[in-house]
């Protein structure tokens, strides 16, 4: 009986003392949550990204005349409406600062923006090969929509080929070339966020691409006068 009572004392205080000290080291805290990482922040706008575009192009009036050899003046023979669908593929980079948005595109575009026409002895015809443009584009991003509306500015190379043909009142002319312009561009467009990676966009935009002297091996000439609006749907998919 007598080495039983030790260990019956020790089992006792470890029983008593043991509550105490859970009471004094006091409930367990639970860990703040972990922030998240930058790696998984939204960037909003920033960065680079690529996509397509296609488009529908209405006309802009390029008025045709014809000036025979030697002669300062122009014979109006009728009006070029260039119109017609075109696509692009685009490569660009933008940053957000607060809400606005600003950055470069560069852009390759073709397709079937043209006309033609038949008046008073002479036949015309204008198309629209390719143009590269590099393009401005600045806007304010629209947090509640996840969207951005934006301006846009640019420089465009275009290839162009161009006809006037004919012996009407303003004497044979026989043009039937290609040639490259530089013009400018200005417009207006919306971008919305679908994902965190891929967005649609609308744009208008304007094509002006100057004036430009043709002449024939007689010397007879035209001024080739390109310009369109352009209308835009297209995808972006951000890297």
């Amino acid at each position: 009986m007598t080495s039983k009572t030790p260990r019956f004392a020790t089992t006792l205080i470890c029983a008593a003392v043991m509550p105490l000290a859970l009471m004094a080291a006091g409930p367990e805290t639970p860990s703040a949550p972990t922030p998240p990482s930058a790696a998984t922040a939204d960037p909003g706008w920033t960065g680079a990204y690529g996509g397509f575009t296609l488009g529908y192009a209405l006309p802009g009036q390029d008025a045709v005349g014809v000036s025979p050899s030697g002669s300062p003046g122009s014979i109006p023979i009728g009006q070029l409406d260039d119109d017609g669908l075109n696509a692009g593929l685009r490569l660009g980079y933008r940053w957000q600062l607060g809400m606005m948005v600003i950055g470069p595109e560069l852009a390759f575009e073709g397709g079937k923006v043209g006309d033609s026409f038949t008046a008073g002895g002479y036949s015309a015809a204008s198309r629209l090969s390719r143009a590269l443009s590099l393009r401005l584009k600045a806007g304010l991003a629209q947090s509640a929509w996840g969207a951005q509306l934006y301006a846009i500015a640019g420089l465009s190379r275009g290839a162009f080929d161009y006809a006037v043909t004919g012996t009407g009142a303003a004497r044979p002319v026989a043009i039937d070339t290609g040639f490259s312009a530089n013009g400018h561009i200005l417009g207006l467009g919306v971008e919305k966020q679908l994902t965190h990676r891929i967005s649609v966009t609308g744009e208008y935009e304007h094509a002006n691409f100057g004036k430009v002297r043709l002449e024939d091996a007689g010397g007879a000439s035209t001024q080739a006068t390109p310009r369109f609006h352009n209308f835009k749907l297209g995808v972006n998919l951000r890297f």
